[in-house]
């Protein structure tokens, strides 16, 4: 489960603290979507996985270092520190993007390809592309939905009523 990563995320203060978290988050996720994929080890697109995992890696530093330098231009232009809230919350969206982006790379072979279609006795019966698609929505909507519920609502909560 990666709440605790995108906490750490969201409350990093340190723009290496943040490159160290998001490199740390796409690690997980490229193995979660190997592990959580619907194709068998044999037929994952390795070339596929290491461009998803480098186009994520590079879309979140570039996203980032974008940030640190917006931000110091913001301070030095009003002299007002961009809010912790303001941080965390870009930080957060860069990471859903960037594992949209890791998962769509790394997957893809279930769209293009198919995956394995059983019946209720395990017989495979064919593949479907769309059967693939459906599992690359659910996954992406259990991370890019479950967890900024997690991890907004809890400190918040946790803020009001703590």
């Amino acid at each position: 489960m990666n709440i605790p990563i995108v906490y750490f995320m969201m409350n990093s203060r340190s723009v290496s603290s943040l490159y160290f978290w998001h490199l740390f988050n796409q690690s997980y996720n490229s193995a979660c979507n190997i592990s959580n994929g619907a194709l068998p080890i044999e037929e994952v697109d390795w070339t596929l996985t290491g461009a998803g995992y480098g186009c994520a890696v590079a879309w979140t530093t570039i996203r980032m270092a974008l940030l640190s330098r917006s931000t110091e231009k913001a301070v030095a232009r009003t002299g007002r520190a961009i809010s912790p809230t303001s941080a965390a919350l870009f930080s957060f969206f860069v990471a859903v993007e960037a594992n949209a982006l890791n998962m769509g790379c790394m997957r893809s072979t279930e769209i293009i390809s198919g995956v394995p279609v059983t019946d209720e006795d395990g017989v495979v019966r064919g593949k479907s592309s769309y059967a693939g698609i459906d599992a690359i929505v659910e996954t992406w909507a259990t991370r890019g939905l479950l967890v900024p519920v997690a991890a907004i609502l809890v400190p918040l909560a946790a803020t009001r009523f703590g």
